[in-house]
Order: structure tokens, then sequence, then C-alpha cells
């Protein structure tokens, strides 16, 4: 009886979980880029914002880029929509959570947390090159580099990133 148990239990969770990502409707191009700034103080566009539906197999998932430059600075944004690659989220977020934390004279690498989210900073003092990776809403996940841009000027960026509407 205890066998019959725990593979209805087994049956039921595997079940649930596919019924949860089925519900997950993906993001539109139009409404993945909506979730970027579109504009930074001092800053211009450097091409045509970009989206891309990729699959890989069974998994399909959504990017979107958007680059800016400012003289001889340059900020990217990569988010990702994982909403039908959870497995894809779960290795971006446990490569980075290997990372010890790390905070000299050179090198910052330390982890960062808002509402809803969770990730990781890193600044190299000698390059001036920053970069912060956040998973956001158990779902999206934010790649932010500066190049030669400093940290905290990268992290005024995430504050312009509207988390609240993000889909939940």
């Amino acid at each position: 009886m205890r066998k019959i148990c725990m593979k209805y239990s087994l049956f039921l969770s595997i079940f649930l979980s596919f019924a949860s990502q089925a519900q997950v409707a993906e993001l539109k191009s139009e409404e993945i880029l909506k979730l970027l700034p579109n504009e930074i103080d001092g800053y211009r566009a450097t091409d045509e914002f970009k989206t891309r539906h990729i699959k890989i197999g069974t998994l399909t998932y959504t990017l979107c880029e958007k680059k800016f430059r400012k003289k001889d600075k340059y900020i990217t944004l990569l988010l990702f929509d994982f909403a039908h690659a959870e497995i894809m989220y779960r290795q971006s977020m446990s490569t980075w959570k290997k990372i010890n934390h790390v905070e000299s004279d050179s090198v910052v690498l330390r982890s960062v947390s808002k509402a809803d989210c969770e990730g990781w900073e890193s600044y190299l003092r000698h390059t001036n090159q920053s970069q912060i990776f956040i998973g956001i809403c158990g779902r999206f996940f934010l790649n932010m580099t500066g190049d030669k841009v400093d940290l905290a000027d990268l992290k005024a960026v995430l504050d312009r990133v509207p988390i609240d509407q993000f889909p939940r």
C-alpha cells in the first residue's frame, strides 16, 4: 500500500508540475521589450533593440537585448524569459550560487537581492568592468554588463527596471 501511495504521490507531483508550466504564457517580443528601460541617462542606444525566440529541443525561451553607449562606456542588458525552460533558469542560478563572496581592493563579487529577486554583482576595479546577474520571479534572468562603468552606476540602471511589473 505504501508503494502505491508513493507512486501516486510522485505521479501527482509530476503532473502538477507540468500542468503549472503549461499555464504560464510566454511573453511576446513587444511585451518583453517593455520590461527593460528604453533610455539610460546620458547614454544612447547603439543598436535597435532585439528580441529572439529560441528553441532547443523541447525547451523554448525568449531573449531581449538592449545596448547603450556613452563615449567609451557601454551597458548591455540581456533579459531571458525562461517560462518554458525552467531547467535553464535553475542552471543559470545554480552557476552563481557556487561562487564565494569576495571583496578586495581589486575585485567585488557578492550576492544581491530585491523583492522576488536574487543574484550576484561583480566589479573588476582595474578594468572598470561591472556585472549584475539577477533571477526575477523564478522565471526571468537579467544579465547586465558595464564596460568602463562603475558598479554603482549599473545598480542605478537596475533600479530603473520595473521588477514589480514582471509577470508572476
